[in-house]
């Protein structure tokens, strides 16, 4: 503890005016997962097997030629930058690496003792949360001096939109409202106020993520459990510590200002022998049980729309929010109805479910929670609550990539064009986890002489389902949270929207849909309000397209004259359009691939010990016991075994030798009793009729003889 003390004092960074250039707060902003082009890097400090963030972050203040320092977290190493950004965004680009950009900035205004102040996001913006808009504001620094001194409300997290210069300011924060965070194409960066107290309700608890790394440690401290570390995680103060890693072998506690929301789902990957764990969003659920059921309760301070369901169950049992901030789902005990939510019988007087909390009425997107209810009636009702993040470690998957669709007649060279979704450095997706940033683009030959713009977007599950639109008939996206639209990539035909990574309720399959049409030469986008522009058309009547194409104008003569007899001008775009009905589509896997964090109750022993064996039939009820009786049965039952064979070949070895001594005893009866069955009785006319041939005497002896041989014959055979 010494040593955490230590280094929480060592890792103050802020400094006053000491500066050669800044009179106010030095202080350092902080980007993670990119790096900066055309910037020279020079080794500024190392330490294998340790962290190196305090120290490089000390080194850079002190220097006057440190206008920036990058860290590779893999290397446990950073580096110096001759350079930084200068509000040139293009500067900054997505890596691969495991890295975090901080550029020195410096803050006329008070600020408070954090390593970095404020953590920046290129692209991103919190949707519909905006307290405040301040326009004519000059500079992204400004916008961050305002959120600092903003006092009517607790200013969390600032946007600021170079294109308009405004600056927006809000109460809420990407980890506060995680289902309004997206990615834009609009010049925009989010800002996240680190000096803003954040709020942490008791209900809010660590999510565990076995054998798995995060991989962005500030801080290495030693504890004896991860309970402990996770002490150190809520003490510390040289930064907002959002997860930690804990190592059972060496007792290692890892620190880190970074979870899976600021460096992505994917930044968390399988590590043996690390136990990673960080902050779950938090949400208002109640859990009531009585003798007949279990009720949950979401409340919620904005009115909700989306979706209360049973994990097992989404179509069966669920309900739908009404737009009000109380939601409420009863799961009911009674056999049929258990069954059918999916509603379990833990042991003796405990029930449990899996309940899903989805803030949009169709899809899941990250943000959203799955948590685990439990009722118990040993003595009497009691509510626990455990929740655990859809939003999770792994996932396996791959997408089959459409081949290029032919959208005109054969007949002439049809503009070849393909619908992709792609990481943020163009390469297509083998699978992807809720929350990723992806892209979806729409590229055609560069070698075409059409443009392209694209409508009806829809995605849809793989159960064909459920299904939701992202653009609309005119080409504007539906729900700019979620898609935002599309954009032509500079010096290309392509078109391409970001997005994150979002679900449906009953299937990882997410297919997308799109109708696509052509422009001669180029596409113009169509304004879809509130300044937002997209490259679609507003779908027109079949009669509207009969009475323009009386007016059409002739085509260009570089036009084929199999595509100009199907040319109509549209006064909508105010050009000449090719109209096509083939929809282009691709499929991408979605995977939440949760575990479900049990909770345990305190009752019991948490040494695991328990077995449940279930009957024959999955109907039967659940029979609970523990390894001794099952290992005292089955000795039990095998004792038992042995007595019945021991005493059956005893039985058997008696019977065996009882049977000579048997065989004795007949032979003695038969050559000492009278008349014996092996005796030969001859009738009296025989033996008289024999005295009248011979004599008597003689006749008699031979009888006599013969019938003494015989028994001796008979004896000797019965003997043997």
């Amino acid at each position: 503890m010494k040593h955490f003390l230590a280094l929480l004092i060592g890792f103050v960074f802020l400094k006053k005016a000491q500066a050669q250039f800044c009179d106010g707060t030095e202080t350092f902003e902080k980007i993670t997962g990119v790096t900066l082009t055309s910037a020279s890097e020079t080794p500024l400090y190392s330490s294998v097997g340790n962290t190196v963030t305090a120290e490089c972050n000390n080194r850079c203040r002190a220097s006057q030629d440190c206008p920036a320092f990058l860290i590779d977290y893999d290397n446990d190493a950073c580096y110096r930058l001759d350079t930084n950004s200068d509000d040139n965004r293009e500067l900054i680009v997505d890596t691969d690496r495991k890295t975090n950009y901080f550029e020195k900035v410096c803050l006329n205004v008070p600020a408070c003792e954090r390593a970095w102040i404020y953590e920046r996001v290129v692209g991103y913006v919190l949707e519909g949360y905006d307290d405040r808009v301040v326009g004519q504001v000059t500079s992204r620094k400004s916008c961050q001096e305002m959120c600092l001194q903003e006092t009517e409300f607790q200013c969390r997290s600032a946007e600021y939109v170079y294109s308009s210069q405004e600056c927006r300011l809000s109460r809420e924060s990407r980890r506060s409202q995680p289902s309004s965070y997206r990615a834009t194409t609009s010049d925009v960066d989010y800002l996240e106020n680190q000096c803003a107290r954040e709020r942490r309700p008791s209900s809010c608890q660590y999510d565990e993520f076995e054998s798995q790394d995060i991989g962005y440690a500030d801080i290495q401290v030693t504890a004896r459990n991860a309970k402990e570390c996770g002490e150190m995680c809520d003490q510390t103060s040289a930064f907002n510590c959002r997860s930690y890693t804990f190592f059972l072998s060496s007792g290692a506690c890892r620190l880190s200002g970074d979870d899976n929301i600021s460096a992505g789902p994917a930044a968390v990957v399988s590590r043996q022998g690390a136990d990673y764990y960080q902050r779950s969003p938090c949400i208002d659920l109640s859990l009531v049980c009585t003798g007949e059921s279990m009720t949950v309760t979401l409340n919620t301070e904005e009115p909700f729309t989306g979706r209360l369901f049973a994990q097992s169950a989404a179509r069966d049992c669920e309900t739908r929010g009404n737009a009000r901030t109380e939601t409420q789902l009863t799961f009911f005990f009674e056999e049929a109805a258990a069954a059918k939510c999916g509603v379990e019988r833990e042991e003796r007087g405990v029930y449990s479910n899996v309940v899903v909390v989805q803030h949009h009425p169709v899809i899941q997107r990250k943000g959203d929670r799955a948590v685990q209810l439990f009722c118990y009636f040993e003595t009497g009702d009691k509510v626990v609550t455990n929740s655990y993040d859809v939003l999770a470690d792994t996932i396996d998957g791959g997408i089959g990539i459409s081949t290029p669709s032919s959208v005109v007649n054969a007949t002439a060279p049809s503009p070849g064009v393909r619908l992709r979704i792609t990481t943020s450095s163009g390469e297509d997706i083998s699978g992807t986890r809720l929350g990723e940033k992806l892209f979806l683009r729409i590229e055609m030959d560069q070698e075409s002489i059409f443009g392209i713009f694209a409508r009806n977007l829809k995605a849809i599950g793989g159960d064909d389902e459920d299904s939701i639109d992202l653009l609309d008939d005119r080409g504007c996206p539906t729900d700019p949270i979620i898609f935002p639209g599309l954009q032509k990539l500079p010096d290309s035909r392509d078109l391409q929207g970001s997005f994150e990574a979002f679900k449906f309720s009953d299937t990882s399959v997410v297919r997308f849909q799109v109708n696509v049409q052509f422009c001669v030469d180029e596409c113009n986008p169509v304004e879809c309000g509130d300044g937002l522009q997209s490259y679609g058309r507003r779908k027109r009547s079949p009669d509207s397209l009969i009475s323009k194409t009386l007016t059409v104008d002739l085509p260009p003569p570089d036009v084929p004259e199999s595509f100009a007899s199907r040319l109509v001008y549209d006064d909508y775009l105010g050009q000449e359009v090719l109209y096509s009905d083939t929809p282009l589509s691709t499929e991408i896997h979605v995977e939440s691939g949760t575990t479900v964090d049990r909770f345990r109750d305190p009752r019991l022993k948490a040494d695991n010990n328990g077995v449940f064996i279930w009957g024959a039939n999955e109907d039967e009820e659940v029979v609970c016991t523990t390894w001794p009786v099952i290992i005292a049965t089955g000795a039990a039952v095998i004792f038992l075994q042995l007595c019945i064979i021991s005493t059956c070949l005893l039985c058997l070895c008696t019977s065996r030798r009882s049977k000579p001594k048997q065989d004795r005893m007949s032979d003695h009866h038969s050559l000492y009793s009278g008349r014996s069955v092996l005796t030969p009785h001859l009738p009296p006319g025989a033996l008289y009729h024999g005295e009248l041939i011979d004599k008597p005497g003689s006749s008699y002896s031979r009888v006599t003889d013969t019938s003494a041989s015989t028994l001796k014959s008979l004896r000797t055979s019965l003997r043997d």
